[in-house]
């Protein structure tokens, strides 16, 4: 029997101000004194580069919050700059169970303070803030009893906070407006109190609330539709700038399609004039919580009862996954949590869902990305708190190994590192994050000098047909990499175009099940592993890290006008180590090579000491023939017609220090022996014989096996 544990609340966010695009690296954070059932991520909350992040369960749920600045350095995994307590703070005030961050403020929650009456502090000076600290602020509420549960949400948005207490009058719920909090001081009450015209028992109004300027989105879940129960419905607040005494919407909205139990609103989020609401109990037929959320567009008009414009589901839900549990809207960008989602075979890792361009289209529209955790595990709950900020976003798993089993432990990345990242100079690393993605993957649309690395242990996906991995994608993008020590999946890469130059792809982990093209302008370089490679015209391979192995598990296809940028250290010693090796599982296909059309083989020596007696290549001895595998094809080497096939570029190979002219009146050529393609250097300028012929010590051939002409020789002769 599989166990769910369920979150008490829900976990609220709130997006205010809609930043600049930022560039976070993705990491797993922490917190430092994390023990376990803290619950540490059950509540998340960005604000640029600043996330606070709640921890509920801290200290027999007394609660805590940790403060993280610095997350658009892409310097790593940051630690928490300070650790949040409540100065009045008892067991059970469950501090930190909802959060939110705006500018350099913050406001927790504490729903379980002075018997679930509940409390909010507001910190301020979040920049500047260290060691642990106490609150600045504590809200209230003037008519606050025992289990109102005021702080079970919690929003901030410049200096007006909006706090959410869903167990008020039977729980038919209210939510509490507070201005004016950069300078409050001491304990303050409402400025406004929020309810529904249509209140109910249970309707749990305020179990989720977000504020957004002057406009807030409060959610009701357990709104019943006539004698249909928790449908859901969330309410339309405006002109909060003034509001004062007790307050109703301006328009509530519902779903369409609203059924039994779908909990529309158990999370809200708002984004300027959109809003977003989550009902993580939608059912699919008998397939039951699979869980959706709604757009609702054009907030500052809406009135009445509106439905949504868009639809919002997972392309792979299922049963108990809750999509919608959690969600985040920022600009037109959307997130949605999962947090029981089951991956593989690990139940209830959790994941979470980014939708692009909400402001446009209607009916029902599925993820553009799936994000999971990369060292992610069962019961971990990714997704059970979600916020996303500007190009940032934060997401919580309270179950996960942090600082201990079970400690909790939030990540925290970039949406443009894993859809289309064009801001020009940018630069970005997913470490702790791996994705699905439907839709392209570009690094470098239209402008230079963009960087994203796939750090080791984490997985970027491109699964839909006809959709790819560009470096580089139109003419003009120039100079743009990605950098994969993990693991890409992608039916096509592409890495240049015609017009463009400096377009690199550096494979130190592995791409598996791919098609790699590269391009006009594009390199492959790195001792990783490809799939299917095509060297096309004016595109470069240069195997490994200086020298290396390029691996390739699949064909190989030189064209005419490509490139290999050949390296080596020595004139004896290992291929793939001394010198360049470019080795395939597949068919090296050389047949589109004529003369006239030849494939450019471009010598490089990377020796810039003077020879030495270890065979060095700055000790070129250009009296004697020498020999280097260059290329593998364990399925065999079509097409191959001779030299003539090849353009051999010896420049570089002239100017190294310790010799001016290596090369004499000697000549470099190609020979095909077997599956093996060798780079073949002969003093005399003649045509090189077959392998197994060659005079000279230094001679090499595939493997480990050297065969001596001297010891030839011999046993002709006997």
């Amino acid at each position: 029997m599989t166990t769910h544990f369920r979150l008490l609340g829900p976990a609220i966010v709130l997006v205010g101000m809609i930043m600049p695009p930022v560039a976070i690296q993705a990491a797993g954070l922490t917190a430092s004194d994390g023990a376990s059932n803290d619950q540490f991520g059950s509540a998340v909350s960005l604000s640029g580069g600043t996330g606070l992040i709640g921890a509920f369960g801290a200290s027999n749920s007394t609660g805590a919050a940790y403060l993280f600045r610095q997350l658009d350095t892409g310097s790593g995994a940051a630690s928490e700059e300070a650790l949040f307590t409540a100065s009045s703070g008892v067991d059970g005030n469950q501090f930190g169970y909802s959060v939110s961050a705006s500018s350099l403020a913050g406001l927790i929650g504490a729903p379980g303070a002075n018997l679930n009456t509940g409390s909010a502090y507001v910190l301020r000076d979040l920049d500047t803030a260290t060691g642990t600290a106490n609150e600045s602020v504590t809200l209230t509420a003037s008519d606050g009893s025992a289990n109102s549960l005021f702080g079970a949400s919690v929003s901030l948005s410049g200096s007006s906070g909006l706090v959410g207490a869903y167990g008020t009058s039977a729980s038919a719920g209210a939510a509490y407006l507070f201005r004016g909090l950069a300078t409050a001081t001491n304990s303050v009450t409402e400025h406004a109190k929020l309810t529904a015209s249509d209140a109910a028992a249970n309707d749990f109004f305020g179990n989720s609330v977000s504020l957004s300027g002057n406009t807030a989105v409060i959610g009701a879940y357990g709104d019943d539709f006539g004698t249909t129960n928790l449908v859901g419905s969330a309410y339309v607040f405006r002109h909060l700038d003034t509001a004062a005494g007790t307050v109703t919407q301006e328009a509530k909205l519902i779903a369409s399609d609203g059924a039994a139990g779908d909990r529309l609103g158990y999370a809200v989020s708002a984004s300027g004039t959109m809003g977003l609401a989550g009902a993580w109990g939608d059912s699919f037929g008998s397939t039951n919580q699979v869980g959706s959320a709604y757009v609702f567009r054009g907030l500052d008009t809406a009135a009445g009862t509106v439905t949504q414009n868009l639809k919002l589901t997972a392309s792979d839900g299922a049963a108990t996954d809750r999509f919608g549990y959690a969600v985040s809207l920022s600009g037109t960008t959307g997130l949605v949590g999962a947090y029981l989602d089951n991956i593989g075979s690990n139940f209830d890792q959790g994941s979470a869902y980014l939708f692009l361009g909400l402001d446009a289209g209607g009916g029902t529209r599925m993820q553009n990305v799936k994000l999971t955790a990369s060292d992610g595990g069962a019961f971990q709950q990714f997704g059970a708190s979600v916020s996303i900020d500007g190009d940032g976003f934060l997401i919580g798993a309270p179950l996960a190994t942090g600082a201990t089993v079970g400690s909790g432990q939030a990540y925290t990345g970039s949406v443009s590192s894993v859809t289309t990242l064009d801001a020009g100079g940018a630069t970005r690393t997913i470490d702790g994050i791996s994705f699905v993605s439907r839709d392209d993957w570009i690094i470098g649309q239209a402008t230079d000098g963009n960087q994203i690395t796939l750090m080791a242990g984490n997985t970027a996906t491109v699964t839909n047909s006809g959709k790819a991995v560009y470096i580089g994608q139109n003419a003009g993008s120039d100079n743009n990499t990605l950098v994969v020590n993990g693991t890409l999946n992608a039916g096509q890469i592409q890495v240049g175009t015609v017009g463009n130059t400096g377009n690199k792809l550096v494979v130190n982990g592995s791409i598996g099940n791919s098609t790699v093209t590269i391009n006009s302008g594009g390199t492959l370089t790195g001792s990783g592993t490809v799939g299917s490679l095509t060297v096309a015209n004016g595109g470069t391979i240069s195997p490994g890290n200086s020298p290396g192995t390029q691996n390739v598990a699949g064909n190989l296809t030189w064209l005419a006008g490509g490139n290999y940028n050949w390296e080596t250290l020595n004139t004896v010693g290992t291929p793939g180590t001394e010198w360049d090796l470019i080795s395939a599982t597949g068919v090296l296909d050389l047949s589109a090579l004529t003369i006239g059309s030849e494939f450019n083989i471009n010598l490089w020596s990377l020796q810039s000491t003077g020879p030495d007696v270890n065979g060095n290549i700055a000790n070129f001895d250009n009296t004697q023939p020498y020999q280097w595998l260059i290329a593998s094809a364990a399925g065999g080497i079509t097409g191959f017609t001779g030299t003539d096939q090849f353009d051999i570029n010896t420049g570089a190979f002239n100017g190294t220090a310790g010799f001016s002219n290596p090369l004499g009146a000697g000549s470099f050529n190609i020979s095909q022996s077997g599956n093996n393609l060798y780079l073949n250097f002969d003093p005399s300028g003649a045509a090189v014989p077959e392998p197994g012929t060659w005079a000279a010590a230094a001679l090499l051939v595939a493997g480990a096996t050297v065969v001596r002409w001297r010891r030839r020789k011999q046993r002709q002769s006997t």
